[in-house]
């Protein structure tokens, strides 16, 4: 890849790594899977081979008020899928996840790409994988009680943060 590609690939992932993170409440939904999509939407278009990436988490390990970690595990378990993606540059695939927006760093980590290097992943890993399928959003966080306290936490991380 040309520099210049490389280049915009970065300026694409900061663009919607910057959207704001939240899950899908009246229809606008900016969670990993949706913010995945729209990077290999970008890469794509670049000229870059992407492949969808899962892997396996405990909410526990978030560092996120125990109140919502607590809630998260009543209502799914201990164990969650979190989406990103990977990137093939030079024969090589590079783990992009573009996940939590800078309104949420800290206390969430906020993944920076130089275009040679993986990113961080957004949450303490137990597995990676390769994720053969469609990203499709789970049913079971578009709504209720989890994804509302969820995203008022986030808006009150953003304006306790904000510069």
């Amino acid at each position: 890849m040309q520099k210049s590609s490389i280049q915009s690939a970065i300026q694409a992932f900061n663009i919607i790594r910057d959207i704001p993170y939240q899950l899908n409440v009246a229809q606008k939904d900016t969670s990993c899977n949706s913010k995945a999509l729209l990077l290999r939407e970008l890469l794509t278009r670049l000229g870059f081979i992407t492949r969808n990436m899962c892997c396996l988490f405990d909410w526990n390990d978030l560092p996120i008020p125990r109140s919502l970690a607590k809630l998260a595990t009543q209502k799914f378990g201990t164990i969650n899928y979190h989406f990103f993606l990977a990137v093939k540059i030079d024969n090589c695939w590079l783990n992009l996840d573009p996940t939590w927006d800078k309104g949420l760093c800290p206390p969430l980590p906020l993944s920076r790409w130089n275009g040679k290097s993986d990113t961080m992943i957004a949450v303490p890993t137990k597995s990676i994988r390769v994720y053969k399928k469609l990203f499709k959003f789970e049913n079971r966080l578009k709504s209720g009680e989890f994804a509302v306290q969820f995203n008022n936490w986030l808006a009150q991380t953003r304006k306790k943060y904000a510069p």
